[in-house]
């Protein structure tokens, strides 16, 4: 996927980037996936096949948050405003702390995550103006893209109405069949369009080896909950009994633990 440049995207407040996800994603570790899954894995089918294999994917991940992070997995900030999403230390990051951050496994980038987060004045301030524009940035190195499925929607977050839109869509790079997701927000259109677009890519072809790991990280986007961290005592408590565990709590290393 094409690394498109920040500038077009100035620092913003957000009025939220975790909470923002009515439905959203267990990683490569020792645990075993538990949990209703949430996310894209929540989705309905949609009566695409290409569509339907990564929601039947992401379902067999379980629930995934930022309290599901398998230990050793690096930190990597988006956006301007100390916001953060984990991926596996080995992957290649792009853009760290900037308005369009993606993190890339390998050097051919063939899946990765995506965050664009801000404002800016140079944007069609609607959901599709900014789904053409992202989609466009993401696929200038790819060939053949295709829209499979867009819908809009509005979602109501701590009493405010955002409206969002999923969209899915394919391309190939250098001969590997990507399918991508992104979902975009418009956080406000007056003065600048403040926008903020989560995503991740994967090969067509290995869905059920990649999946788990790009919900993973587009799940684990999290802003710092004040001196306490980034682990909450009680979310942490409420994501382990949504797995099923008897228990659990945070950990010196600012890690959620769950146990029983």
């Amino acid at each position: 996927m094409k690394r498109i440049a920040s500038s077009t995207l100035a620092a913003v407040s957000l009025l939220c980037i975790t909470a923002c996800f009515p439905y959203f994603f267990e990683g490569e570790d020792e645990r075993q996936p538990r949990g209703e899954p949430v996310g894209i894995g929540a989705m309905e089918q949609t009566g695409v096949p290409l569509i339907d294999q990564l929601i039947d994917a992401a379902s067999a991940c379980g629930y995934q948050s930022f309290n599901t992070v398998p230990a050793g997995w690096k930190m990597v900030l988006v956006g301007e405003q100390g916001c953060a999403v984990w991926a596996p230390s080995d992957w290649l990051t792009y853009g760290e702390g900037t308005g369009i951050t993606t993190v890339e496994e390998g050097s051919a980038g063939l899946t990765g995550y995506v965050s664009m987060v801000g404002a800016s004045a140079e944007l069609t301030c609607t959901l599709q103006g900014v789904t053409d524009w992202a989609v466009s940035g993401l696929t200038q190195e790819c060939s053949g893209e295709q829209r499979l499925h867009y819908v809009e929607r509005v979602d109501t977050i701590a009493g405010v109405q955002i409206p969002v839109a999923d969209v899915f869509f394919t391309c190939d790079k250098g001969g590997t069949p990507l399918i991508a997701y992104l979902w975009v927000s418009l956080q406000g259109t007056s003065p600048l369009c403040n926008v903020a677009v989560l995503g991740l890519w994967l090969p067509q072809g290995e869905m059920e080896q990649k999946t788990c790991t790009a919900t993973q990280i587009l799940m684990s986007n999290k802003c710092p909950s004040g001196s306490s961290g980034w682990c909450d005592e009680g979310e942490c408590r409420d994501d382990c009994a949504r797995r099923g565990y008897a228990s659990g709590g945070c950990t010196s290393d600012d890690r959620c633990e769950c146990s029983g």
